[in-house]
């Protein structure tokens, strides 16, 4: 992904990604290296909710939208909690992945609710036949893909975050070995995370 890389990038004005809400247990994410403080872990802004129940991801935002868009579950609210050194060093949320069937209904559902992406491209890992679009939302990012030919049966939703760490020494189990991420000069890793609503990963710092 070549998503914006600078700093200034996430101080410019308009929505906050505040917090995401996820429908899994704490022990999901305790054997992913993260320290849980009452079912919430919070990163530089963004708080982690956990659950513990059947409900669908939701993205919480300031200001905020409380609403379905096109099968992405927007609203709800998250409860901060201390920051603290996390055991797998990560720091922070890079980015949020929301999967669709319709890249393009998808990108003007969100636009209804004021939500423009910064980039749009296309056939990133060559060859792959997917289209995305990138949204900054201060705190990080948010990537929906969506198959170059579109499906207009799929809805969107979130099927994924990438975190930030400040480096990649202390993995979780199962985690696949560093490789080359898409943005130049990154590494990334793949946790195993069976038992969560959502993929994860983890990459070097922009």
């Amino acid at each position: 992904m070549n998503v914006p890389t600078t700093s200034s990038d996430f101080e410019r004005g308009g929505p906050e990604m505040t917090g995401v809400v996820l429908p899994d247990g704490s022990a999901v994410w305790e054997r992913l290296g993260f320290a849980v403080d009452q079912g919430r872990i919070s990163l530089s802004g963004v708080t982690i909710e956990l659950r513990d129940d059947d409900r669908e991801p939701s993205l919480v935002l300031d200001p905020p939208i409380d609403r379905d868009v096109d099968g992405i579950v927007l609203g709800g609210e998250v409860t901060a909690v201390a920051d603290v050194v996390q055991p797998n060093h990560v720091t922070a949320v890079d980015h949020v992945a929301v999967q669709t069937g319709d890249l393009d209904r998808t990108v003007e559902a969100l636009a209804v609710q004021g939500l423009e992406p910064r980039r749009r491209a296309g056939d990133l890992r060559h060859g792959e036949g997917r289209a995305y679009a990138f949204y900054v939302l201060r705190t990080c990012v948010l990537e929906v893909v969506g198959p170059a030919t579109p499906d207009p049966s799929r809805p969107a939703r979130t099927t994924g975050i990438a975190f930030t760490a400040s480096d990649l020494e202390n993995l979780p189990v199962g985690a696949s070995p560093p490789r080359n991420a898409v943005q130049p000069g990154r590494r990334i890793s793949v946790l195993d995370a069976a038992g969560s609503a959502v993929r994860v990963a983890i990459l070097t710092p922009r």
